[in-house]
């Protein structure tokens, strides 16, 4: 179920997704159950991608992009069903030592809140209230596993467990969409219009952008310190999306354009470098890739070089610059695999190259797209 609310002090709307996924005790097909999650685990793997899906067409209408998920997951936080919602661009809202449940001695989290991309610098704070896992099951509301005699013993008029759950309370200082205002255009007052003097228009100095020097090979990245990224490289959203782009994750480079409505055209550039530095200079890299997108008619993934670009960093510049496209391997699916030895030493002039991983999504109205990580990138003679 998903609702959107409207905040009344200042109009800024969000939208709360409640979900209940199927209880790890529950009979399921065999097929989808696992030693170490549970029963059903596949099932609640394929109730997430769906939640993924289903919020992609927009289930409630609103034009606001701030979506919260929550609720009793069945699935604790490093399980395969609150993976999928991370995948999915998702940032799950307690640290690793939360918990909200408790089974036979054992602490964990079956229940979740989650925000999307554009929600996260919104939420001012979330926690679990242990109002009902730490307590014994026999302080609970019901009458089960108790004779008469217990009955009476542990009654008492005062709070007791409400649940076998803990309620997750989350704090949002939520931000207005920004809306234009239209300006009233004056009424203009006529005045006499004076005879001109003309006089010479000087010619404009044009000031040059200022370029960093190119970087003596060898040059290696692993993705580990990005903010967003890596020292001297860019990321450049020709597209416009900047909440759908490439990130660091985990140690490595991705991007995901899950859930976009509009193409995705999104690069990752590498610092100007001196291929002359090094003797038959060679590209490599690890990439992996996850999921389709049927949409679209052109390369998703790609791997170019630059002679030519400013490095200004902006799409304008991207767009201007001659792009050639490198001969890479199709990227496996679900496991990182090596590229190979990738030859630069033919691109001239050698100088000052750019190499650039570009990718791009269609932008279907289902939100389909494939998802690329690339890490471990070296740059050095052969």
């Amino acid at each position: 179920m998903a609702v959107t609310f409207r905040q009344k002090s200042n109009n800024a709307i969000f939208t709360v997704v409640v979900n209940h996924l199927k209880s790890k005790g529950s009979p399921c097909d065999p097929v989808d159950n696992d030693p170490f999650q549970g029963n059903c685990n596949g099932n609640r793997r394929r109730a997430a991608q769906e939640i993924l899906n289903w919020l992609s067409t927009n289930p409630t209408g609103s034009t606001d992009p701030d979506v919260l998920i929550i609720g009793d997951l069945n699935a604790y936080a490093k399980e395969d069903p609150i993976k999928v919602l991370e995948e999915g661009g998702f940032t799950n809202l307690n640290g690793p030592n939360s918990y909200s449940f408790s089974f036979q001695g054992q602490w964990g989290s079956l229940d979740h809140a989650l925000a999307n991309a554009s929600l996260r610098p919104q939420v001012t704070g979330s926690a679990k209230w242990h109002i009902n896992a730490d307590e014994p099951v026999s302080l609970d509301y019901t009458t089960s596993f108790k004779s008469a005699s217990q009955q009476s013993l542990f009654y008492a008029p005062d709070p007791f467990r409400s649940s076998d759950h803990d309620p997750v309370i989350v704090g949002l200082n939520l931000t207005p969409t920004p809306t234009s205002t239209p300006t009233p255009t004056p009424t203009p007052t006529p005045t006499p219009t004076p005879t001109p003097t003309p006089t010479p228009t000087p010619t404009p100095t044009p000031t040059p952008t200022p370029t960093p020097p190119p970087v003596n090979l060898p040059l290696t990245e692993d993705f580990d310190n990005c903010n967003p990224a890596p020292a001297g490289w860019q990321i450049v959203d020709v597209d416009g999306d900047t909440t759908r782009s490439w990130r660091c994750v985990n140690s490595y480079a991705e991007a995901n354009a899950f859930g976009g409505q509009q193409p995705g055209d999104d690069w990752l550039i590498t610092p100007p470098l001196n291929l002359a530095s090094a003797n038959n200079p060679v590209l490599t890299f690890r990439n992996q890739s996850s999921f389709t997108d049927s949409g679209v008619p052109f390369p998703q993934l790609s791997v170019l070089y630059s002679t030519d670009y400013n490095g200004a960093g902006t799409p304008a510049a991207v767009q201007a610059a001659t792009w050639t496209a490198l001969t890479i391997p199709n990227p496996s699916t679900g496991q990182f695999v090596d590229s190979g030895n990738i030859s630069l030493s033919g691109i001239q002039p050698p100088g000052r190259v750019y190499i650039a991983f570009r990718y791009r999504s269609s932008g279907t109205t289902s939100g389909r797209a494939t998802r690329w990580r690339v890490d471990t990138v070296r740059i050095a003679g052969n």
